[in-house]
């Protein structure tokens, strides 16, 4: 399948010979700067095979009578909202990730949380016996792990920041002159992702 299958501005038109429809889609491949006179000259330098025309008032002609201005002007507008669309949908994509392993990180330091007692550090110590200086002892100290939940917690609260950040929501609570709260970043809702 080929490119102007795709754009209805590559189409060929009524009445337009398939000379007169291969020298603008050579227009068009020509890219930024084109021009007919380029084309002309690019004629005449083909060596292989036969150019649609070797004179500038033929592609002049063609590019009047079929509207090549306009016709280029229209694909320049479809490519770009093709691409526009097409970028929009990877940041949906990418966005849904993020949500998603934000959700994930969520899960995790709320289990952190609510366990973090049973999450316990132990420390083994070998010490002399009070009652045989001879001997020794191992003591073992068991503490909640606050070290290990507050790197998750400092992580969850970057990804949170960034997430905000990528989906162009606040990063902060904006207040009143009065102290009243107007709209408040705490939360990220499956809704505000749904809104965008």
């Amino acid at each position: 399948m080929t490119t102007q299958d795709f754009f209805d501005a590559l189409r060929q038109v009524p009445n337009e010979t398939n000379k007169a429809y291969a020298a603008f889609l050579d227009y068009i491949n020509m890219g930024a700067g084109r021009s007919l006179r380029k084309l002309h000259e690019e004629y005449l330098r083909q060596t292989v095979g036969k150019p649609p025309t070797k004179t500038i008032f033929t592609l002049e002609e063609w590019s009047s009578a079929h509207k090549w201005q306009d016709r280029l002007t229209q694909y320049l507008m479809e490519l770009q909202t093709r691409q526009q669309k097409k970028q929009q949908e990877r940041l949906e994509l990418f966005n849904e990730n993020v949500w998603q392993t934000y959700m994930e990180l969520a899960t995790l330091v709320k289990e952190a949380v609510t366990n973090h007692e049973k999450n316990r550090v132990t420390k083994r110590t070998r010490v002399p016996d009070p009652r045989d200086p001879d001997r020794e002892i191992e003591v073992v100290t068991m503490k909640a792990n606050l070290e290990g939940l507050q790197r998750l917690v400092d992580s969850f609260g970057k990804l949170g920041k960034d997430l905000r950040a990528q989906l162009g929501l606040p990063q902060a609570i904006d207040m009143t002159s009065k102290g009243e709260e107007i709209m408040s970043p705490i939360l990220i809702t499956k809704m505000d992702i749904d809104e965008l």
